[in-house]
Order: C-alpha cells, then structure tokens, then sequence
C-alpha cells in the first residue's frame, strides 16, 4: 500500500504546480518524491488559458464515499 501527500505550491494564471511524496504504507519510507509537477489548464485548441483558480478547493483532495 501506497500513501500519496501532495501540496500546491503555487497558482499561476494558466497554471497549478503541485509537489508530491509517495510513502510505503506499512514502513513509512519514501517511495519517491517530485517537486515540481505543473499542470497547465489549455482550450480546444490547445493553447493556454486561465483558469479562475486561487486556493485549493476545501474537502476535495479525499475521495468521497459512494462512488461520486
């Protein structure tokens, strides 16, 4: 079994960039770790574009019961 821990690091206008650590479960030792991973929201065409974001939204980095 796998523990994922992330965090945004930062928003940008077109972008989010997240770091990540990855733990054995059972041990505690790291598995890995990436300090940068940048997602870029793009339109249709696939050029960037803004996202509205500022903070991270509250509540949603758990998976929720029921499937949804």
């Amino acid at each position: 079994m796998l523990e994922l821990e992330y965090r945004v690091e930062r928003f940008g206008r077109t972008s989010i960039t997240l770091s990540c650590r990855v733990e054995n479960a059972v041990t505690g030792q790291e598995v890995l770790r990436l300090d940068t991973i940048v997602f870029v929201a793009v339109d249709a065409a696939g050029n960037p574009t803004a996202h509205g974001k500022t903070a991270p939204t509250p509540g949603t980095e758990r998976i929720r019961e029921g499937g949804a």
